[in-house]
């Protein structure tokens, strides 16, 4: 379990990374995915119990993991605090197959930030 920010925790959650069928997999490291979530925290992407992330990488947004088909790129994760005690996980976002993973309106009318070293 790693700190996301002041009274949060991150828990990576293995079925995302270990293969588990059904289940979209990260293709980023832990420390990445951890750094995905505390984009999520400060850019105030976040609703009561979930949030949305993007990863960057050299200043672009990239894709961060694939659907349960091994094929598809995923580029946005969601992350859940799924029993409502601050303990989060999240996993890579499969928007075409799974309407739940779609950004809220609320999410999507915000401005994105540029990129870190972007002007």
């Amino acid at each position: 379990m790693m700190k996301g920010a002041p009274g949060i925790k991150y828990l990576h959650n293995p079925r995302h990374r270990d293969g588990s069928p059904g289940k979209s997999q990260w293709t980023i490291d832990k420390p990445e995915e951890l750094a995905c979530f505390k984009n999520t925290l400060s850019n105030k992407w976040v609703l009561p119990y979930t949030g949305w992330g993007l990863y960057y990488q050299d200043g672009k947004v990239t894709y961060l993991g694939i659907s349960w088909d091994r094929e598809t790129e995923l580029f946005i994760a969601k992350f859940v605090d799924s029993h409502e005690d601050s303990i989060w996980h999240g996993y890579p976002a499969d928007c075409f197959r799974n309407q739940r993973d779609i950004p809220a309106m609320e999410i999507l009318k915000k401005r994105l930030p540029p990129a870190k070293g972007l002007a």
